[in-house]
């Protein structure tokens, strides 16, 4: 796992310059599970209301102790029903109990997205 690069006061301070509104924060959700090749079939007014129901708006972030939107299992689209609003922590462990994560390089990694 890659350690966050910013502490969550970082972060804060970071955000207050940028401004992480709540739409920017879900365009750039959609486009990274984009890049990772999952469905991402939920509309800003159900990714909004799906966080506000959650409470933890004001936590959202990958650092330790704040919270992300993770699909149930790790499996499956983002869409409503099979996403639920939990600890960065938690889902990181959720998935290294899930996945036997090989010990490859950035070579190897190469080398498999060509098709050698």
């Amino acid at each position: 796992m890659r350690k966050p690069t910013r502490t969550p006061a970082q972060q804060r301070e970071y955000d207050a310059k940028r401004g992480p509104t709540p739409h920017r924060r879900y365009t750039s959700h959609r486009k990274n599970a984009k890049r990772r090749g999952i469905q991402f079939l939920i509309t800003f007014d159900e990714w909004w209301s799906i966080w506000e129901a959650s409470g933890h708006w004001p936590n959202y972030g990958s650092c330790w102790g704040q919270y992300v939107m993770a699909r149930h299992g790790d499996q499956g689209a983002y869409e409503v029903g099979n996403v639920s609003i939990i600890q960065c922590r938690l889902n990181s462990r959720e998935n290294a109990n899930r996945i036997n994560f090989p010990a490859i390089g950035r070579a190897a990694r190469a080398k498999k997205r060509r098709g050698e």
